[in-house]
């Protein structure tokens, strides 16, 4: 059962406080309607748990950043999703432009005039800023600033760049500042002591829409180490307000490779990664992204998350698999309608799912054919790999204003 506030709102959880990036990608995501509550959690791992567990319909977290690359905290969390949350699924993205300030309570420099102190219209003094608050992204988007600014100053690591500027704004001695944006400097009453402290000023943000995993539809595609590779392609309600790809979807997948002893064909193999990788390209799927974590399971064994796109009409796509990826752009289609309507009626969303599942023959869409077939010849080569989701991408936009 999804939760609902009192007031029979779907709950969207995002990564907080408000005036976070995430809830500027959330609120890009989930434009301000009467169908969602907002609901913001102190970490990631929170907001996983909340769709996991059926606390919120829809999660929205950071994925990674266009000059500091990849969000270790989210990474980890999909690494270990078999043990925590193993119905968690992708389902829509949003970008979030981002451009750091320096917050904090501003102390005006002292100029001597005739003997008696005066107060200076040039900009705050931040000479006796002693402690920086942030989240571990912000430090390396701000290098050269920090650098140059505050090159010996103590840095503490928080949970977003929100909970940042909220932890200064409790410190009015003016000894502690956040690297947080304008929108978080309006909410909790800082002065704004600097702006735009990024490297770059196309720093983007990229964020992902998390669902839970139907526990009929998607019941084959919780591909793991022996299992199976048909779920859904949920187009979620969010996606509807986003610019869309023709003929493209994203998809990620985890995979970990097979060690010496873990199959006698394996040993001495020093191209697993290689053939591994090699299947995507004879299935017509383009990889976009490659990331490694620990496995956690022995020392030296990594999860890789293969970010593809595609739907694979290349030259090794017979006359069959092209009738499938024909029948699943129309599936698509028919799933986008089905979520308009829904989104006009969301409290009934659960009786009126059972009631199209039984239109559609008791299976909804399947995962992308291409993909789906990519799964079942990796698990030949790999000692186990996962579907974590396919939805339509997203274009760069602008954030989204705090209301």
């Amino acid at each position: 059962m999804i939760e609902k506030e009192g007031d029979g709102k779907a709950v969207v959880a995002f990564l907080g406080p408000e005036a976070s990036y995430t809830h500027q990608a959330t609120l890009s995501a989930f434009p301000p309607s009467s169908h969602y509550t907002l609901t913001p959690f102190l970490t990631i791992a929170a907001v996983f748990s909340a769709v996991q567990s059926g606390a919120a319909l829809r999660g929205v977290v950071p994925f990674e950043n266009s000059s500091n690359g990849s969000v270790v905290a989210t990474l980890d969390l999909f690494a270990d999703i078999p043990n925590t949350c193993p119905d968690i699924l992708v389902c829509g993205e949003a970008y979030v432009r981002v451009s750091h300030c320096l917050l904090g309570h501003a102390q005006q420099r002292k100029l001597a005039v005739n003997g008696s102190a005066k107060s200076s219209d040039a900009a705050p003094d931040i000479s006796g800023i002693r402690t920086l608050y942030s989240h571990p992204q912000a430090w390396g988007q701000c290098t050269a600033f920090l650098a140059a600014r505050f090159p010996d100053t103590e840095r503490i690591d928080v949970s977003s760049t929100s909970r940042a500027a909220q932890l200064v704004a409790q410190d009015a001695s003016g000894a502690s500042a956040a690297v947080s944006n304008a929108a978080a400097a309006a909410l909790f009453n800082l002065d704004v002591l600097a702006r735009g402290i990024q490297d770059r000023q196309d720093n983007c943000t990229r964020f992902l829409v998390l669902r839970k995993r139907d526990a009929d539809s998607d019941a084959d595609s919780a591909t793991q180490a022996d299992g199976g590779g048909h779920g859904t392609v949920d187009m979620a309600t969010e996606q509807k307000n986003q610019p869309k790809e023709p003929a493209h979807l994203k998809s990620l997948i985890s995979f970990t490779l097979a060690q010496d002893h873990d199959h006698d064909h394996n040993a001495d193999n020093p191209g697993a990664l290689a053939h591994a990788l090699a299947v995507f390209a004879r299935h017509g799927l383009n990889l976009s992204s490659i990331n490694t974590r620990p496995s956690g399971v022995e020392n030296w064994n990594y999860v890789f998350f293969v970010e593809c796109t595609g739907m694979s009409r290349g030259k090794k796509v017979g006359k069959e698999e092209e009738k499938m990826i024909e029948k699943e752009e129309k599936n698509i289609e028919d799933e986008e309608k089905k979520i308009e309507e829904e989104e006009k009626k969301i409290e009934e969303e659960e009786e009126q799912e059972e009631e199209d599942e039984k239109k559609r023959g008791g299976r909804r869409s399947a995962e992308p054919a291409a993909v789906s077939a990519a799964l079942a010849e990796l698990r030949g080569v790999c000692r186990g790999c996962m579907w974590l989701g396919s939805w339509r991408g997203g274009n760069m936009t602008g954030s989204a204003p705090i209301r």
